[in-house]
């Protein structure tokens, strides 16, 4: 019994040192990897992602020790040569075992995941002998006596009170270091006018891939009561659409108020027209200070999404990847064929993150009004519950750090269903709006734009629409007596092959796919009345749809901008 404890005593004690020694040098890695670090979700995370570094390989080095002190009992239990200079060697050539495969999967898994399955066992096989050989190298000629001055100072420093002391110190060290300030955009501003220190502050929250039938306002079987109360108490817009299948579009043409082919940002690489006004550049000039916290990498500054705002979060997804726990799972992962795509990108961050931000940005620093941009990734990928529960944190969070009664708030989507296609279920998306100025229990069956989003703000906070915004303010919707005039909403995809086009007014759907040189490969109409699942495209249009059918002609005409210089 005596001996059994002794054993395990002596494993935490091993598990102990692991743990210390991992973390310090997970800790010590991400403050490496921090410096000269200017992103600023990077900086933002700075302390939570030293932390996170040191967890991992701590617990690391832990389950490393536990099975080199496993290893050293069984040499002393069947009489190893190396054990009779005690547990070091056992548990030193262990470590090399260990460390030998983990290198060299960190150094060149991604090369070896190309290969073919047999060629990966053979490489596998080889890499088991080496790391064996190396290991009873290291045990029999490094660790076990007699040895010369080289062996004895290793000895020394692998004694466990030097190893935990080296590593209190550097773990100590890491976490009291100060992490970088975070970066703040200097964008030009004009004079404050004394009368926008009482506008209302703006919150815009855009979700990737909610679709608009999924929440329990729109009569969706998911229940989101937070989303439900914010449209209860202002305007839900039942048939909003957006005008692009995906993020990048979606986004640039929600903050420009323009289409695809105008803004140009419609791939990845082309960035938004800088000729074009953004929703955050107009706001700034007017006093507002710009936040946002983006959950999508391709909502970034580099594109032009950060035109305007003071601070523009866009979660680094790459950052975690770079350190070596996670490098050396994902480098496995690949080895075993286990994980396809590019290496470090994570297409998706917690709701919890995003709003994180909120709490570094967003607190009331001066008398100046806040436009607040939050942009779910995820968990709003077709996942209403999820959205609204971040929403729901977002909105109590917001309580301690604003004004949330003089907040006025926009909850939508980039895009519906995650396809790259223009049918209804991917272009349909939520709106909703409550706050300042917009009408309390209103539902709007008209067609509403995600162009007509900035151009409604800019109004109900009271400042100028500048002329290159195409979209459409709602806000006279909200007074008594107004009526909503229907058009034509149109959405664009690009395709390296093709172009495709729709356009939905007044239950129709009409939808066009051409070639580069804008010759039609094919049209359809749907009559969403009697084919809400467009399953049977009409064969003659009503003559109503001529007007509508030029307009989609002169639409689907229009080139696309050449692209800017990135």
């Amino acid at each position: 019994m005596e001996a059994r404890r002794t054993k395990r005593h002596g494993l935490l004690a091993h598990a102990a040192l692991g743990l210390l020694v991992g973390a310090a040098l997970g800790a010590f890695e991400a403050r490496l990897a921090l410096r000269g670090e200017s992103d600023p979700s990077v900086l933002r995370r700075a302390a939570g992602l030293v932390l996170l570094g040191a967890g991992r390989t701590g617990l690391l080095g832990a389950l490393a020790l536990v099975l080199g002190g496993a290893v050293a009992r069984a040499g002393e239990r069947f009489g190893w040569q190396t054990s009779r200079a005690g547990p070091l060697p056992a548990i030193g050539g262990t470590l090399v075992v260990l460390a030998v495969p983990a290198a060299m999967l960190t150094l060149l898994g991604e090369r070896l995941a190309q290969q073919s399955a047999t060629t990966r066992l053979l490489v596998a096989i080889l890499i088991g002998l080496v790391a064996a050989l190396s290991g009873w190298v290291a045990a029999r000629r490094l660790f076990a006596r007699p040895g010369g001055r080289l062996v004895n100072l290793v000895r020394t420093v692998a004694r466990p009170p030097v190893v935990a002391t080296t590593g209190a110190v550097l773990l100590v060290g890491a976490l009291a270091v100060r992490p970088p300030d975070e970066p703040v955009h200097a964008a030009p501003r004009d004079a404050v006018d004394p009368a926008m220190q009482a506008a209302p502050d703006v919150l815009l929250v855009v979700v990737d891939g909610l679709r608009a039938d999924a929440p329990g306002c729109y009569g969706g079987e998911t229940h989101t009561p937070h989303l439900d109360a914010l449209a209860a108490r202002g305007t839900l817009f039942e048939d909003a659409r957006a005008p692009s299948a995906w993020a990048l579009p979606s986004v640039a043409s929600l903050f420009t108020s323009s289409h695809p082919w105008r803004h140009g940002c419609d791939e990845r690489g082309r960035v938004i027209d800088p000729g074009l006004a953004t929703l955050a550049e107009r706001l700034h000039a007017a006093g507002y200070r710009c936040v946002a916290s983006v959950g999508n990498p391709l909502v970034d500054d580099a594109y032009g999404f950060g035109r305007g705002f003071d601070a523009y979060d866009a979660y680094a997804h790459e950052f975690e990847s770079r350190l070596f726990v996670p490098r050396l799972l994902d480098a496995t992962l690949r080895f075993l064929g286990r994980v396809d795509g590019e290496p470090g990108l994570d297409a998706s961050v917690l709701g919890a993150d995003v709003n994180g931000a909120l709490r570094t940005y967003a607190r009331p620093a001066d008398d100046r009004p806040t436009f607040l941009y939050f942009h779910y990734g995820a968990p709003g990928a077709n996942d209403a519950a999820g959205t609204d529960r971040a929403l729901g944190e977002l909105l109590e969070e917001l309580a301690q750090t604003r004004r949330p009664e003089e907040t006025l708030i926009v909850v939508t989507a980039s895009h519906g269903a995650d396809r790259r296609e223009l049918g209804r279920e991917v272009v349909h998306i939520p709106l909703v709006l409550a706050g300042p100025g917009v009408a309390r229990g209103l539902r709007v069956s008209g067609c509403a734009d995600l162009l007509d989003v900035a151009p409604t703000v800019l109004e109900l906070v009271g400042v100028a629409t500048p002329p290159s915004f195409a979209g459409r303010s709602l806000a006279p919707l909200f007074r008594a007596g107004a009526e909503f005039e229907e058009r034509p909403s149109f959405a664009e995809l690009s395709a390296p092959d093709a172009r495709s086009f729709s356009v939905d007014y007044a239950g129709w759907r009409i939808l066009r796919r051409t070639d580069l040189a804008g010759r039609v490969l094919s049209q359809e109409v749907y009559d969403l009345a009697s084919d809400p699942d467009e399953e049977h495209p009409v064969a003659d249009p009503p003559p109503e749809l001529e007007p509508v059918l030029e307009a989609l002609e002169v639409f689907a005409g229009r080139p696309r901008r050449a692209p800017a210089p990135r």
